[in-house]
């Protein structure tokens, strides 16, 4: 019930935003995304919604809010993937996110702990940067450093994640990810389809990518092969990524890894034109 709610209402704030101001509403378009669902395990459905600039206000249950100079997501707890984001506030500067601060719900040592996160991103030619702090939600005791480059090579595709991770004992650990495109499969799209396959030290870095902060101008691609590290450097898995295609938008995704295990599935439905 309240999803048909916001559905009627974002209806209606677009049919008065159509009368006041014809030339900026955005409805979707075909190549916009309707629902996510993740066929992996438990299936689980989000239907997207978005304001009359084509940004995207919800995601499932989860709001999105857009101020001045700050994007604020709500709650979000995915049960396959085992993470649950508490919320995110990311702060802007000349409309690029700069600073990220987050609750997340993380596993660290089989234990499952409420964190403060800090992260700051930063773009160097062909790298981004994201330094983040994880500080115990209950103490503020500092748990974890995660030191990661997100490199791309000259077409704009996300080539390669390594991160470093300093845990609270001192200990230190290395993860180094690849990303390959032989089939130069290009796709259309108004999400950035790098959020369901790109490394993650959370939600809010997941949110991060499916907001299009990437470069302006990339590549819309879908890697055809992965080798992705896992448990902070402790193990790696490759595995080849299928696609199901309508014209150029990919209406499924699965990672199938070498000894034939699932690692991911997702279907997407789009706006009909």
């Amino acid at each position: 019930m309240r999803q048909i709610i916001r559905i009627l209402l974002l209806s209606a704030c677009l049919a008065i935003l159509a009368v006041l101001f014809p030339k900026c509403v955005k409805y979707p378009e075909k190549d916009w995304v309707k629902i996510v669902t993740d066929m992996k395990d438990t299936k689980e459905s989000w239907y997207l919604e978005y304001d009359y600039k084509g940004r995207l206000v919800q995601y499932g249950e989860t709001p999105i809010d857009y101020l001045d100079d700050q994007i604020v997501v709500g709650e979000m707890g995915w049960i396959s993937q085992k993470e649950k984001l508490i919320g995110a506030t990311y702060d802007l500067s000349d409309g690029k996110i700069v600073r990220c601060v987050s609750r997340n719900l993380i596993n660290i040592d089989s234990v499952w702990v409420e964190v403060k996160k800090h992260i700051h991103y930063r773009w160097e030619k062909d790298t981004l940067f994201m330094d983040s702090q994880f500080y115990s939600a209950k103490d503020n005791r500092l748990l974890r450093t995660v030191a990661a480059r997100y490199v791309y090579d000259s077409q704009h595709r996300l080539t390669d994640v390594m991160s470093r991770y300093i845990h609270s004992e001192g200990d230190e650990s290395a993860c180094h990810s690849y990303f390959y495109y032989n089939n130069n499969l290009n796709y259309e799209s108004n999400l950035n389809m790098q959020a369901f396959y790109a490394d993650r030290e959370g939600l809010d870095t997941y949110f991060f990518f499916l907001l299009n902060e990437s470069p302006t101008h990339a590549t819309r691609a879908l890697p055809n092969y992965i080798r992705h590290c896992v448990n902070h450097g402790k193990a790696t898995y490759v595995a080849e990524a299928l696609y199901s295609m309508e014209g150029e938008q990919p209406v499924r995704m699965e990672i199938i890894s070498e000894e034939i295990k699932l690692k991911a599935r997702f279907e997407f439905v789009y706006y009909d034109e």
